[in-house]
């Protein structure tokens, strides 16, 4: 923690735990989800972000921010991977 809060790697950390945790639960290889499903899954996260605002729930509230980033790592990553194999198709 530096004095101004969590270092930026601390929270880098805890987005790839997440990540990871993701990769187990959901499998890493999610390439047949559109743009659009990928909007719906950021979408649903970031509504249990608003969720815990409203509820004025710090902890949790960053607990879904994370997921939100963690998931928007993945969306990108399945989106380049799907432009990256189209390209060389």
């Amino acid at each position: 923690m530096t004095a101004t809060g969590p270092s930026l790697e601390s929270i880098l950390d805890l987005v790839r735990e997440e990540h990871e945790r993701q990769n187990v639960k959901w499998g890493a290889d999610r390439r047949d989800l559109s743009l659009l499903g990928w909007h719906a899954v950021i979408g649903e996260e970031i509504g249990e972000v608003a969720t815990e605002a409203m509820d004025d729930c710090p902890d949790a509230f960053c607990v879904e921010a994370v997921q939100v980033a963690a998931a928007a790592v993945n969306a990108v990553r399945n989106v380049r991977w799907r432009q990256a194999t189209t390209r060389g198709a």
